[in-house]
């Protein structure tokens, strides 16, 4: 008897296993293709609805329980070449100012970026794990890097700007690399007012390292499989 309610007990929990994964696949599979972009100006342009954090990352809620998060172009160009894109699993649940993901470039230089805002990971981008440097190509649209399910918070709101409101933090951005860039080379970070792609590339070492620490909120280590 008792054999046989273990059987029972291993087949009711992969059957159980087995459910839950053909829901979270479905879920995926809504979410990546829930949302369609429109390209409706320069390709680093976010939409009006767009907001903010102050770790160089952005959210766009679409609705229905969904929103898109993104590495702003700033944030995607400093990481220079990008050789990769590490993700958070599907399913895993994140808070705002969470290490999101890391975007590691041919160099071997790794940046890691907060979460905008807290929620369930409902998908990754498959375009970006094909082609990472589509997130320096269309920052806020056809390389978004996650789709959540977010959980919403006055507070959480009220740490996220629109792109009006949060010209500062661009501002200061600008005034930093420029500052470093000129001590190594003539060129510029930026080109008729966008940045230039990957221009991380051209800062040395430790200047790289000392704008990372100085633009970008410090995140706290992640466990070993958390990424």
């Amino acid at each position: 008897m008792t054999i046989f309610l273990v059987i029972a007990f291993v087949v009711a929990l992969a059957a159980t296993q087995w459910y839950f994964t053909r829901q979270r696949r479905r879920e995926a599979q809504k979410a990546r293709s829930a949302v369609r972009f429109v390209e409706v100006g320069p390709s680093a342009q976010p939409a009006g609805d767009v907001l903010f954090h102050p770790g160089h990352t952005w959210v766009q809620v679409h609705g229905d329980g969904l929103a898109s998060v993104g590495a702003t172009a700033f944030a995607a160009n400093f990481a220079g070449q990008i050789e990769r894109v590490e993700l958070p699993s599907e399913g895993r649940s994140l808070r705002q100012a969470d290490r999101g993901w890391s975007l590691v470039s041919r160099g071997g230089r790794r940046l890691e970026l907060a979460m905008p805002l807290g929620g369930r990971v409902l998908a990754v981008n498959p375009e970006i794990l094909r082609d990472p440097e589509l997130i320096q190509r269309r920052p806020y649209d056809l390389g978004w890097i996650l789709r959540v399910k977010p959980r919403t918070s006055g507070r959480a709101l009220r740490n996220l700007l629109p792109l009006r409101a949060a010209q500062a933090w661009v501002d200061a951005a600008r005034t930093a690399v420029t500052s470093r860039l000129a001590r190594v080379s003539t060129v510029s970070a930026f080109d008729g007012g966008e940045w230039v792609t990957a221009f991380g590339e051209w800062l040395e070492d430790e200047d790289w390292r000392e704008l990372y620490h100085d633009l970008f909120p410090q995140l706290p280590a992640p466990l070993e499989d958390e990424l």
